[in-house]
């Protein structure tokens, strides 16, 4: 990776918490990005989980998502502008990126999901692993 593409020492943390097939993705996804990513979730407690439902962040009630797996069966990878700021509202740059990331699960051979072609709920963020329903939720 070139020296500016390598991961914060938060977003190694959450990295820690992915499933291996998914750590290799979130490393591929960040060598061929044109700027700097975090790794804002990776796997998510019930109290995250019952937060992030509240506040309308995730349709998922706790054990229905994807992140509520060890290892997480899910990651949200935030793009990072020139400021260091996350682009929240630029749906061109996260359309972009997705379509990224799905020709890296493409290349890869990974059944990758991303969250932004959700039916009914835009999630730019997210990308999951296939194969998650069938694994137990983490305690």
């Amino acid at each position: 990776m070139a020296a500016h593409h390598r991961w914060g020492r938060g977003s190694q943390l959450k990295r820690a918490q992915l499933h291996p097939d998914l750590q290799t993705f979130a490393d591929e996804l960040l060598r061929r990005w044109r700027g700097d990513l975090v790794i804002t979730e990776g796997h998510r407690e019930k109290a995250g989980q019952d937060k992030a439902y509240r506040e309308g962040k995730s349709r998922a009630r706790w054990g229905q998502s994807p992140h509520n797996r060890s290892p997480s069966y899910a990651v949200d990878i935030a793009l990072l502008d020139s400021a260091g700021q996350i682009p929240w509202n630029d749906r061109p740059a996260w359309d972009e990126f997705g379509e990224l990331g799905e020709q890296v699960a493409r290349d890869l051979g990974l059944p990758v999901t991303w969250g932004g072609r959700f039916s009914g709920f835009y999630d730019g963020p997210h990308f999951e692993l296939g194969g998650w329903k069938s694994v137990a939720v983490a305690s």
